[in-house]
Order: structure tokens, then C-alpha cells, then sequence
């Protein structure tokens, strides 16, 4: 997946009324702002450290046939996520390292992860076919080939560089072995400029028939580990590598829930997403089988998305929607560390839009049932809102417009321990959002419904 970048809602502007320990309705919604991240105020960056602080990472096979990744010599499993912020919050959490997908703001990234003693899968961004890049232009395979050699080279040396992640997703079908030589090329570049860290390169699934790690075994030799983004597979991934009898170490380099394009949809062709808590339920099961259960194979894993991205809605893969860390957080804490965190974000009980199931008409008005419970016993704000579903879904977690918010104060109210929901009058299909948020530990449950309103 490609990232965007948004600025957040915050809670404080969500005018929450308080009803009650656990309970509270918000008044009217507000979206998020889509933003292009500016490398102008990186300009005055410092320079790359001297090569006596690189720290060496090697990909160690033991006479067994398993497989470790060494860092400075001692054993290091990869306990990440995808993306670069809240990134204290990540070393609470007790994870040791972040995945990029390009080098835009690499020297930026390796400063923050080295000042909190975490590394960096340092990703470089390789052309996709269906972006229009051609693998058959020798002149631009070239020119790829040249600005990845200088990303190695300038970043090669510095102490937080732990994996040269030679591309994400570009490999389309898995068919093309022009796209699959362009990477070995890289590889072989990268271990002759750098040859204190190893590289990889990140696959979409195994492809249909396993084609892409066929193509992978023929034509990559140099590439020292597989990345696969996985979700709805991401516990049997390792299974099935070990089935194939495929001959290298592997690191999850994406899961999290089902993917939209996995799961149920509603009979107009919206998909359904899961609540935060059954969300935090697969994240933890996903763990336990995909990565866990993998030892000498999976080199470790990074949890999508550490963040918030727009993605069919604004929080299917988000693990901090409106910069509030959710329940999946905490699975993966316990995880990481062995242990519950100290404070626990709130927890669904109830989920529930009546009638969503079937087109509704304009203006009338249903019943929603959201109820959640906070170990923490803290006092939780309801927000809802209703924004139109969105029509860009694009492949490959490609940038996405937020949908527009459509709800008013008057369409949504509280009444016998329910929110009575007023559709909007105009047809179409539209999506309620549901957010319970903790304002003293920034924490939330989110849960979302799709819904239709057709013409009488």
C-alpha cells in the first residue's frame, strides 16, 4: 500500500456532551484535511553520520536451515509497524522499528529513529506498471537504478538503517520478469555499495498459483528476504512458504484486518469493516500464527497502518484514527511485551445499525446501538456522524479524497440508551461513522456502518 498524510480531528473539536460515566453524544461532525508532507523545512538537514556508526545487519542461515537477522552481531526480531509517526508511542508499546516506503524524508526518519534507539526498514519507492511506468524503458529502469544507488549511498552508513527495502507492491501481477530482474539488479547493486545490510523486496501475497514467489526464486537470488503484505492470509502465509518449500527468510511486512476487497459486502457493493475490537482480535491472531508461529523463517513483522490513512474510509487500517490509539494497539502491545498496557483503550460491547441491511428511505430515521466499555473505567465521548461512501477506491492504497461529511447536529440524537439515525434526503449510498474516545488517555473505539437511501 501508498500512503497519504492527514491532519486529524481532534477531540476537543468535537463538542462532546456528557451524559454520564462511559456515555456522551457529540454534536456535529468535522473531516479530515488532506495534505502534501513539504520537504522544504528539511532542507538544512545534518549530514549522514560517519561510517564508523553504522551498525551491521546480516541475514544469518544456521546449519538447521532456519534463519536469524543479526544487528551488531546479537539476534534482532523485528517487532514494527508501517509508518513514521506516533512513533514514541511505538517504543511504549515495545516496538523496535518502522517501515518507510520511499526516501523522500529518510534522513529526517533515521534521526527520529535513532534518537529512540529504533531502526529503519528503509523503504525505496520502485515504478509501478500501472502508474505507467515501463520495465521494458531501459532509459528509465536506469534512472530508477541510479537515484536507488544514491539513496543507498547516502544512507548507507548511518547507525538506524537495519533493511534496503527495494520496492513495495511493483511486481503487479507477478508475470513480468523484466520487473523481477530491475529488482535483482538492485540487489546486487545494493550489497556492492553496502554491504553491511541486507535487502528486500515486498510482494502483494504469494499471487495466484504462487506466481510471484516463482518468479521471486528465478529471478532474485540477490534479494536476501521476502516481505509479504498479507491480511486476510497473514496467519497462514508462513504455512504456506513452507509448503512451497521456498528457501529464504520472510518478514510481514504488512497485516492487519481483512482487506475491504476480503470481506463481506452489502448488496449495493459496500464493503463491510470490521469494529475496532474484532479488529484487535485479528491483529493479535495474525501475530500469534503468521509471525510467532514462523520461528527461523519470519524474520518479523510490521503492523499497517501506524496511523491514520484514508483507505475506503477514514479508519479501516488505521491503528491511531483521529491520532487516538484503538484497541488493536494494545494487542499488538501484549505482543510485543508480553504484557496488557498499563492504560486499555475502550472495548465494543455492541455494534449495531438497524435496517442497514436494506436500501432505506430519504429522511427516515433508524436506530443505532453503540455500546462500549472502558476498562479503564474512564469517561467516554460518543461521536457520530454521516459522510457519503466513498467512490475512489483505488488499488494498491493509492491517495484517496476523504467523502464528504453530510451530517448536521438535528440528524443524529440519543434516546433510550440508542442514537436515532435521520438518513439524508438525497438517494445514494453514505456510511455512518461511530467514535468512543477517552479525552484523559487519547484512546478510541471506532466501528462504521454503510447504508442506502434510494427514491420512494
Amino acid at each position: 500500500m501508498k500512503l497519504s498524510t492527514f491532519t486529524p480531528w481532534s477531540l476537543a473539536s468535537l463538542g462532546l456532551a456528557v451524559l454520564g460515566a462511559g456515555m456522551a453524544v457529540a454534536s456535529d461532525g468535522i473531516g479530515l484535511i488532506e495534505v502534501e508532507t513539504s520537504s522544504s523545512q528539511h532542507r538544512n538537514q545534518p549530514k549522514p553520520p560517519a561510517s564508523d556508526d553504522v551498525v551491521p545487519v546480516k541475514v544469518e542461515k544456521r546449519p538447521d536451515g532456519t534463519f536469524a537477522l543479526l544487528r551488531g552481531g546479537s539476534p534482532y526480531f523485528i517487532k514494527g509497524a508501517g509508518g513514521s509517526e506516533f512513533t514514541d508511542e511505538l517504543r511504549q508499546a515495545g516496538g523496535n522499528s518502522f517501515r518507510t516506503w520511499g526516501a523522500d524524508e529518510l534522513e529526517r526518519l533515521l534521526l527520529r529513529a535513532s534518537s529512540r534507539k529504533m531502526t529503519v526498514a528503509a523503504g525505496i519507492w520502485l515504478g509501478h506498471t500501472r502508474h505507467g511506468f515501463r520495465y521494458d524503458d531501459e532509459a528509465a529502469v536506469r534512472r530508477q537504478f541510479e537515484s536507488t544507488r544514491a539513496v543507498i549511498r547516502r544512507h548507507k552508513d548511518h547507525p538506524a538503517v537495519l533493511i534496503w527495502g527495494l520496492g513495495n507492491e511493483m511486481e503487479g501481477d507477478g508475470n513480468d520478469p523484466k520487473v523481477w530482474r530491475a529488482i535483482n539488479d538492485l540487489a546486487k547493486m545494493a550489497h556492492l555499495e553496502d554491504p553491511n545490510h541486507p535487502t528486500m523486496t515486498v510482494i502483494a501475497e504469494l499471487g495466484k498459483d504462487n506466481v510471484k514467489l516463482a518468479m521471486f526464486r528465478e529471478y532474485c537470488p540477490d534479494v536476501d528476504i521476502l516481505g509479504v503484505n498479507s491480511y486476510g492470509g497473514a496467519g497462514s502465509v508462513g504455512e504456506r512458504l513452507t509448503k512451497a518449500k521456498f528457501d529464504k527468510p520472510f518478514i510481514l511486512t504488512e497485516f492487519g484486518p481483512r482487506g475491504f476487497w476480503e470481506g463481506p459486502k452489502t448488496a449495493w457493493g459496500a464493503p463491510i469493516e470490521p469494529n475496532s475490537t474484532e479488529k484487535a482480535d485479528t491483529y493479535k491472531d495474525s501475530y500469534a500464527k503468521g509471525v510467532v508461529g514462523n520461528p527461523g523463517r519470519c524474520l518479523g513483522s510490521y503492523a499497517f497502518f501506524w496511523g491514520q490513512k484514508q483507505e475506503v474510509t477514514s479508519t479501516w487500517f488505521s491503528l491511531f484514527p483521529s491520532a487516538q490509539k484503538t484497541e488493536s494497539v494494545d494487542a499488538l502491545t501484549e505482543a510485543w511485551k508480553g504484557e496488557r498496557p498499563e492504560s486499555r483503550c475502550p472495548r465494543i460491547k455492541i455494534a449495531r445499525f438497524d435496517d442497514a441491511d436494506k436500501p432505506l428511505l430519504p429522511g427516515s430515521e433508524h436506530k443505532l446501538t453503540f455500546e462500549v466499555d472502558d476498562p479503564d473505567h474512564d469517561q467516554l465521548g460518543i461521536h457520530l456522524e454521516i459522510r457519503m461512501e466513498s467512490d475512489s477506491h483505488h488499488e494498491g492504497g493509492d491517495r484517496e479524497a476523504v467523502p464528504r461529511l453530510v451530517s448536521e447536529k438535528r440528524d443524529i440524537r440519543f434516546e433510550d440508551h440508542s442514537f436515532i439515525i435521520r438518513v439524508p434526503q438525497t438517494p445514494g449510498a453514505y456510511r455512518v461513522y461511530c467514535e468512543a474516545s477517552t479525552s484523559r488517555n487519547n484512546e478510541a473505539a471506532t466501528a462504521n456502518f454503510p447504508f442506502l437511501v434510494i427514491k420512494p
